[in-house]
């Protein structure tokens, strides 16, 4: 998928959230995945769901970077209280019982790579890679 595929607002949230993802660096990919992904996506109710591969393993200031990352998104115009973001080092990413850094909505917390999305994010599942790095 392709950022032109989304409505303008979306794409400009998530435009700016790879363009800081790049600019911080460790980033693999970012992927969209349940509703933006199946095509099911309702402006009025539905989450913005991305997962965020990264290359290496996000210490404490790593997650308060991107805390401070998704705040500064957050006071934008774009639907940014929606956007959830699992952040997910590669080599982590096939143990369903581990914990990722989590944005949910206007916090971080901890959250699993889910079965049902591990399996949207396979080679021939649904998900759409928003870049893959």
């Amino acid at each position: 998928m392709d950022l032109s595929d989304l409505s303008a607002d979306i794409a400009r949230l998530l435009g700016r959230l790879r363009d800081r993802l790049v600019a911080r660096g460790g980033l693999a990919g970012i992927y969209l995945y349940g509703s933006l992904a199946t095509g099911d996506f309702s402006p009025a109710r539905s989450d913005i769901d991305v997962v965020v591969m990264v290359t290496g393993e996000l210490d404490r200031a790593a997650v308060g970077e991107l805390r401070e990352l998704h705040a500064a998104l957050a006071g934008s115009d774009d639907p940014a209280g929606r956007l959830h973001c699992l952040y997910v080092p590669g080599q982590a990413a096939a143990d369903p019982a581990r914990l990722h850094p989590y944005w949910y909505g206007d916090r971080m917390t901890q959250w699993q790579l889910k079965v049902m999305t591990r399996a949207e994010l396979a080679p021939d599942g649904p998900a759409a890679g928003v870049l893959a790095a």
